[in-house]
């Protein structure tokens, strides 16, 4: 399972990767077999708007998972979008 995390300029990515990475690693690690690539993207806009959190899990046997979050701090929106991640992908690979 590759990660990549990127974002507005507006966000640290450099402080964020090391987090986010982190974060994705440890919610999603069980899922991993199944996982080609989880991207992240983290936005945060200029006029005090909460910061956004995408994230899309490849699925090594094809097809996307997307999740989304929003909260004023960063981390909480890794948070929250890495536990979605991790919920949707345990119901999507349970079916399988």
């Amino acid at each position: 399972m590759q990660i990549e995390v990127s974002g507005s300029p507006a966000v640290d990515v450099a402080r964020l990767r090391a987090y986010a990475e982190y974060r994705v690693f440890t919610r999603l690690v069980a899922f991993a077999p199944h996982l080609e690539t989880v991207r992240v993207v983290v936005s945060r806009s200029t006029d005090h708007r909460p910061t956004s959190c995408v994230m899309t899990a490849e699925l090594r046997q094809g097809g996307r998972i997307q999740t989304r979050s929003r909260s004023r701090q960063p981390t909480r929106a890794v948070d929250s979008a890495a536990e979605r991640l991790a919920e949707a992908a345990g119901e999507r690979l349970q079916s399988l």
